[in-house]
């Protein structure tokens, strides 16, 4: 704590000193790429003083005018003291502005910037967190002056980027594997600055180490001129990742015909026998749905044919607002009382949640604009009762009397009914048909979980078992290995096996008969 309190004595000192412009000096922990980050608006930083204690090392700059101060700190630590270093000094931060006004303008994992005032003037703050230390960059200029400072954010995490993947590369696998995502931002501003050679030695350290990141596979194989090495990313991404953007691009260098919702064939009249129809609901993704129809075959034995209807089919305006349960406790705790939410919009939800946060902490508002962002671009709920209905509706058209015929219809969008947060599928009080939604069996519904394409199609044909079945009106099991088992949430549902109880082998049998 007492060197979080010494960090933040920077802000005291800061526009006190008036030593002397000495010469043009880079801190020892800086690499010369930096020199950039120590100029503002045509003028020269120059060092005035350091320090350095213990693991600590301070330099002080400033221009030859004093217009434009600045500190660069360097605290030395290892993974789990950096990791403490920088989560203390969010709140100290946050702390700080509460009693002298400032904003956050931008917080991750391993970055913060944030600006505050500091008397008469305005102090820019930047903090990063690297393998083996944890940076401070602070920037003061009298108020009005700002002369382009918050523009440095961007320029120097380009460099602390640079920084991280040597520093990892020089520790080893592991390390790589941990800053990957950063390491992948250097090797993409390398693209951009048309240095390609040296973008992809950086890519095949990314993909070495973080064989999940398919975004930085898909930058290598688009990018090299090694054909071998191209398909062999490729094949990687088409076979494990989840997103259809990224497979079909896979798909492409793969030569792989592109799966399109147009290319499956049409729902037939009049379908007999015991089996399952899985019919997508737009929107959907079709690579998806073979490899999920097949492992349902295998655990039930039950055959599989995907068919698409002749109608249109369209999710209309969503029933909920993309996070809107979250929302609600949220502002309930914010008021300190209940709130009747009914017949209010998206507009009202981001409107009262920014309300709500005014007169709150400089992170709390910020988390506040977060979700606001958040809400606008992530879609929204659909009640599955009335989209059920309509489909059921629909079928009537063209099912058979044979009740062995079932029929499931499979959805990205995501699904509720009543007071539940989301369904994996609904097939109403008296099953003739079900909806099933993949929306939050995805890696992108969490974001700390890596993507699988063999673990969603696992999972959705693990659901499809009671999607299924229960318009069999098979007895559910109690079993909580048996897929056909109740799921209460993606624990259970993982938790699940491929092997179906006895009684409802059984009945399977006597309704294939």
């Amino acid at each position: 704590m007492k060197k979080m309190i010494y960090i933040f004595a920077i802000f005291a000192s800061v526009m006190l000193t008036q030593a002397s412009v000495g010469e043009i000096q880079m801190p020892p922990f800086l690499p010369d790429y930096f020199g950039p980050a120590f100029k503002v608006g045509g003028k020269q930083l120059s060092l005035e003083k350091k320090s350095a204690k213990n693991d600590e090392q301070r330099f002080d700059y400033a221009t030859k005018d004093q217009s434009v101060r600045m500190i660069v700190m360097n605290l030395g630590c290892d993974r789990v003291r950096c990791e403490n270093v920088f989560k203390n000094m969010l709140g100290l931060l946050n702390d700080k502005m509460k009693n002298t006004g400032g904003e956050f303008h931008k917080i991750s994992p391993r970055e913060v910037f944030a600006k505050t005032h500091h008397r008469g003037g305005e102090a820019f703050f930047f903090t990063y967190w690297l393998p083996t230390s944890v940076q401070y960059w602070v920037y003061v200029v009298p108020s009005g002056n700002i002369q382009g400072i918050s523009d440095k954010f961007a320029v120097i995490t380009a460099f602390v980027d640079r920084q991280r993947y040597h520093k990892a590369r020089s520790a080893g696998n592991v390390s790589m594997g941990l800053w990957g995502p950063e390491a992948h931002n250097y090797a993409r501003r390398l693209l951009r600055q048309g240095k390609k050679p040296k973008a992809l030695a950086v890519l095949k350290n990314v993909v070495t180490t973080s064989p999940d990141n398919y975004d930085a596979h898909i930058d290598f194989f688009t990018n090299t001129k090694d054909t071998a090495a191209a398909r062999e990313s490729a094949r990687i991404v088409f076979e494990n990742a989840e997103d259809r953007e990224h497979i079909d691009k896979a798909a492409k260098i793969l030569g792989k015909p592109a799966a399109t919702f147009e290319a499956i064939p049409l729902l037939q009249k009049n379908e007999t026998g015991l089996q399952l129809i899985l019919i997508p609901l737009p929107p959907i993704n079709p690579w998806l749905l073979e490899e999920a129809a097949k492992i349902y075959s295998k655990i039930t034995g039950v055959p599989v044919n995907i068919r698409r209807l002749k109608e249109t089919w369209k999710f209309s305006a969503p029933g909920r607002i993309a996070r809107q349960r979250q929302i609600q406790r949220t502002l309930m705790r914010l008021k300190g009382r209940d709130i009747d939410f009914a017949g209010w919009g998206k507009a009202r939800y981001v409107r009262e949640l920014l309300k709500a946060v005014e007169t709150k902490d400089p992170l709390s508002r910020y988390r506040a604009r977060e979700i606001a962002s958040k809400i606008d671009k992530e879609p929204g709920q659909y009640l599955a009762g009335p989209y059920l209905s309509v489909f059921s509706q629909t079928l009537k058209r063209y099912r058979s009397d044979d009740a062995r015929t079932m029929y499931v219809g499979i959805t990205e969008a995501n699904i509720y009914s009543g007071d539940n947060n989301y369904l994996f599928s609904y097939g109403g009080s008296k099953p003739g048909a079900s909806i099933l939604s993949y929306s939050v069996m995805r890696a992108a519904a969490f974001s700390r979980t890596s993507p699988s394409k063999r673990r969603l199609n696992e999972r959705i044909a693990k659901e499809l078992v009671p999607a299924s079945l229960k318009q069999l009106k098979i007895r559910r099991s109690t079993d909580p290995r048996d897929p056909y088992s109740y799921s209460s949430g993606l624990r259970r549902l993982d938790q699940k096996t491929f092997i179906l109880s006895n009684h409802v082998k059984e009945a399977l049998k006597e309704a294939a008969r």
